[in-house]
């Protein structure tokens, strides 16, 4: 059986979405939203999301920097040794196609969300 890492997220597009230069399909973008402590101090976190195909065709056309968003990716982790041949790793989510919506309250109208 399979298992798949997924996260729900609800934020604020930190830039404009950017088509790949070198992958067609592949459309990047990057969501913060804050964390608060037990002492109340928000800090900000940040998702770096890859939307593939329709996914990032709808993003890259409904969203811009500042635009609030509800989505659902899946969580992977990548590891390489960079040029040093120090081990690196990094988390990196990919939108779940047709999970990518307006949060309530935003103003758009709901049949507009995929």
């Amino acid at each position: 059986m399979a298992t798949v890492a997924k996260l729900t997220l609800m934020g604020h597009l930190t830039k404009d979405p950017e088509q790949n230069e070198k992958v067609e399909s592949l459309v990047q973008f990057s969501v913060a939203h804050n964390v608060r402590d037990k002492d109340g101090n928000e800090t900000p976190a940040y998702f770096e999301i890859d939307a593939w195909q329709k996914a990032g065709e709808f993003i890259l056309k409904n969203f811009s920097k500042g635009a609030g968003i509800y989505l659902e990716a899946e969580v992977s982790q990548y590891a390489w040794e960079d040029e040093n041949g120090k081990k690196r790793r990094k988390e990196k989510y990919r939108l779940i196609p047709f999970t990518a919506t307006w949060p309530a309250g935003s103003g758009t109208k709901k049949e507009d969300a995929i």
